[in-house]
């Protein structure tokens, strides 16, 4: 196992270099550099590998080397076999942000994006709860944003399960995250949102559990492919 203790951010840092170095090219190519605590990865945001892409990479050099070859096609994603309508979503909010100087589609324009699939490694190196997406409001609060293609209180659990058992176990690394990805000067408040996006209801609605968890609502758009996300209910705070 790595030491993480001596820079957990190491990953977090390429990945930024990289994806600022090559921006335009990555954008246009809908690809982006994703930080992890034990490397960095190349990914597709595209609706045709979304999420897809080249994991494990630890140098600079090798991720720009890989970045080449898939440009030049020497590497070939696989398209996934099947539909995953939540890697289809997530692809589609990260390729917007990055179009868009890392704003978040509206009604969450007001935050921009940090990361994706934020894993935490706990004792033993056992992989713990993951984050579909973090991103930051205008008022500098983390938001732990989860994605769900069926209505479920599962995604609401998982932000929950995310800030009591990585955020709050961590307050230095993410304080520390933030200052890196989330700009110039930008100091997290400590504060955090939680937001659920999943289907629009059809039908009459159950009743709402887990207040603290906002819920965004979506329905698929076509021409372009795409959604529209609608605010169903915003916790106090």
């Amino acid at each position: 196992m790595k030491d993480l203790q001596k820079d957990s951010l190491h990953y977090f840092r390429i990945a930024k270099q990289l994806n600022e170095k090559h921006h335009d090219r990555l954008v246009l190519n809908k690809l982006h550099f994703r930080g992890s605590l034990n490397s960095f990865s190349l990914i597709s945001v595209s609706p045709e590998f979304p999420e897809i892409g080249v994991g494990n990479l630890e140098t600079y050099k090798i991720g720009e080397e890989i970045l080449e070859k898939i440009l030049e096609n020497t590497i070939v994603l696989d398209a996934p076999k099947r539909p995953i309508p939540e890697k289809e979503i997530q692809a589609w909010v990260i390729d917007y942000s990055l179009n868009n100087h890392r704003k978040l589609p509206y009604p969450l324009a007001d935050y921009i994006f940090l990361t994706s699939e934020f894993a935490y490694m706990t004792i033993g190196n056992i992989k713990g709860p993951v984050c579909d997406i973090l991103a930051l409001d205008n008022n500098n609060r983390l938001a732990i944003i989860e994605i769900k293609s069926e209505r479920v209180n599962e995604v609401k659990q998982q932000a929950i399960n995310f800030e009591k058992k990585v955020v709050e176990r961590d307050v230095c690394l993410f304080h520390a995250l933030i200052g890196l990805l989330g700009g110039a000067g930008i100091i997290w408040n400590g504060e955090i949102r939680k937001i659920a996006i999943w289907p629009a209801a059809k039908g009459r609605e159950r009743k709402r559990e887990h207040l603290e968890v906002d819920e965004i609502s979506y329905e698929v758009i076509d021409n372009p492919r795409g959604y529209k996300f609608k605010y169903q209910y915003k916790s106090p705070g």
